[in-house]
């Protein structure tokens, strides 16, 4: 006799996890910037926390919502871009086990 055993993955409840995509996307670009950074995020080499960052940041975890960034797959060419929506994905709740391919 076989018993297969199946555990469900976490869930991430958007209402606790203050790192949900669901509430990072609804929060302004100099909040969201600093609310990803007192999480652990850290911003690449070449960016800085100003303006164009909090634009950048906002634009990624829209994206992310909208499932066009994912883990899978980051569409951005300019390499620092790449790397922030890398590091935004490693502290959010969004992990995968496929490695993100940076195009």
């Amino acid at each position: 006799m076989l018993f297969v055993f199946g555990f469900p993955a976490n869930q991430v409840n958007a209402e606790t996890n203050p790192l949900a995509i669901e509430k990072l996307a609804q929060l302004s670009s100099d909040n969201l910037l600093d609310t990803l950074v007192d999480n652990g995020l850290i911003l690449p080499e070449g960016l800085e926390q100003n303006e164009y960052t909090e634009n950048a940041v906002k634009t990624i975890v829209s994206d992310i919502e909208r499932g066009v960034v994912s883990t899978d797959h980051i569409p951005y060419n300019y390499t620092e871009l790449a790397e922030l929506a890398r590091r935004i994905l490693d502290v959010s709740p969004l992990k995968s086990s496929v490695k993100a391919s940076i195009r």
